[in-house]
């Protein structure tokens, strides 16, 4: 009978995603065992991971994400680095990111144990431009002319366009993303 774990984020951001990427950290003694699962707040589901690693242990700072270069079958226990998911997470793109997300990792055969430590979610939405007289949130210090001593936001900008959501364990995740800004 098989086995698993669940983690759960929520998020509040109801703009239409144009990306998702994955960072998982997750002990296993068998990761030849595991499903790696990601389901979105409309209960779409993406696996990551579909029992890969063989009798490697762990995902080790597994980035999955669609544009990257080696595949997650191609890859080796502990997986550190990018990956291409098994389906693609652009199932997500075009809905909105606002609800629950769920990372569920289950061990196919059940004969070992393991756990998510860590996990976060980074999510792209389109830039968006500021209205005249807005300024975009974080969208970047500029000295104010002809002095150094002073600094200003400018008088329009586009703002950066994704947000990370850090999820159960995050906090011992490396810091690879350090934006988390949104519109005007």
């Amino acid at each position: 009978n098989p086995t698993g774990a669940s983690s759960t984020l929520t998020v509040a951001d109801t703009k239409v995603i144009q990306d998702v990427e994955v960072l998982v950290n997750i002990t296993h003694t068998y990761d030849g065992d595991l499903d790696v699962i990601l389901i979105g707040p409309d209960a779409t589901q993406v696996i990551l991971s579909n029992n890969y690693g063989s009798g490697g242990d762990n995902f080790t700072n597994t980035w999955f994400d669609d544009e990257a270069a080696t595949l997650i079958s191609a890859g080796a226990a502990p997986f550190t680095g990018s990956f291409r998911p098994d389906a693609a997470l652009t199932a997500f793109d075009g809905k909105t990111a606002n609800g629950v997300w769920t990372l569920k990792v289950v061990d196919s055969v059940g004969v070992d144990t393991g756990s998510i430590t860590g996990w976060s979610l980074r999510l792209l939405f389109p830039a968006e431009s500021c209205a005249p007289g807005e300024v975009a949130a974080n969208g970047g210090l500029v000295w104010t002319s002809g002095s150094k001593t002073a600094l200003q936001w400018p008088a329009e900008s586009v703002s950066t366009s994704y947000r990370v959501y850090r999820g159960q364990g995050a906090s011992s995740l490396p810091n690879l993303l350090t934006g988390s800004n949104d519109s005007c």
